[in-house]
C-alpha cells in the first residue's frame, strides 16, 4: 500500500466490492448497478479513493444540488435543493425541502452529533412525514441500512461534509459506466500494480454479529 504495510483483504462476497458493483442483466440487457448509495460532491473520502485508484473521471457530478423524490405511494414529487453557502436557508424555503416538513426538522439534525448508539429511527421516528420522507431514504441510500437499525452518528459527517456545507458539496454524483468501472476495477488494477503488499482473500467465515441500537457487518 502506500503506506508501506502488507494487507490482506478479506472478501465475504464472490467478487471484490461486495456490494458496491455492477453486473449484466440479460432480461433488460443493461449493466445494472447493485448496491448503490447516494454519493454527494462534498464526500471527500470517497472523492480522495477515486483520485487514488484513477476512477475519478468514471464519476459524473450533476451540475446543481438537486435531489429528486417520488412517492411511490402518493405520487407526490419534491426536489430537496440547498442553497449555495454554510448558511441553509432554505431548509425555511417550502420549496426547497421535503413536502410537508418544517424547518424544525431539520435543526433537529444537531442531535445526529450526540447521538450514542440511538438510531436513526430514534432520533427522527416521530417527525412526520419528514422521518418517512427524508430520514428514512436518506439512511437506506446513505448507510445501506433501515433506519430502525442505522446507526445515527454515523450520518453526522455526512451531513457536516455535504448538505450542511451548502450546494457545491451537494450535487448527486452518478457512476457513468456503473459502480465497478468506477470504484471496484481502478482498484483491483492500483492493488495489481502493487504485489505482494496486498491481497484479496475470499472468506466465507464472515458473519453478522447484532449490537443493541443496531446492527454491522464484521
Amino acid at each position: 500500500t502506500e503506506a508501506g504495510a502488507r494487507v490482506i483483504v478479506h472478501e465475504a462476497a464472490g467478487q471484490a466490492g461486495g456490494r458496491c458493483r455492477s453486473f449484466h442483466d440479460d432480461m433488460l440487457g443493461a449493466e445494472i448497478d447493485n448496491g448503490n448509495h447516494l454519493l454527494l460532491s462534498g464526500n471527500r473520502s470517497a472523492m480522495r479513493f477515486l483520485a487514488t485508484i484513477g476512477g475519478e473521471r468514471e464519476l459524473l457530478a450533476m451540475p446543481t444540488a438537486a435531489i429528486p423524490f417520488l412517492d411511490l405511494e402518493t405520487g407526490e414529487r419534491w426536489t430537496v435543493q440547498p442553497n449555495a453557502g454554510p448558511l441553509g436557508w432554505w431548509i425555511f424555503a417550502p420549496s426547497r425541502r421535503v413536502l410537508g416538513s418544517r424547518a424544525t426538522h431539520y435543526l433537529a439534525a444537531i442531535r445526529l452529533a450526540r447521538a450514542g448508539n440511538a438510531s436513526v429511527a430514534d432520533l427522527f421516528g416521530r417527525q412526520t412525514p419528514t422521518f418517512r420522507r427524508f430520514w428514512e431514504p436518506l439512511a437506506v441510500a446513505v448507510l445501506n441500512t433501515a433506519a430502525a437499525e442505522g446507526a445515527a452518528k454515523l450520518l453526522w459527517p455526512v451531513m457536516t461534509e455535504t448538505i450542511g456545507r451548502g450546494a457545491a458539496a451537494s450535487r448527486p454524483c452518478i457512476a457513468r459506466d456503473g459502480l465497478s468501472k468506477a470504484f471496484v476495477d481502478p482498484a483491483l488494477g492500483w492493488l495489481a500494480a502493487r504485489p505482494p503488499s496486498t491481497r484479496i482473500a475470499r472468506s466465507r467465515s464472515l458473519k453478522r454479529t447484532s449490537a443493541p441500537a443496531r446492527r454491522r457487518w464484521c
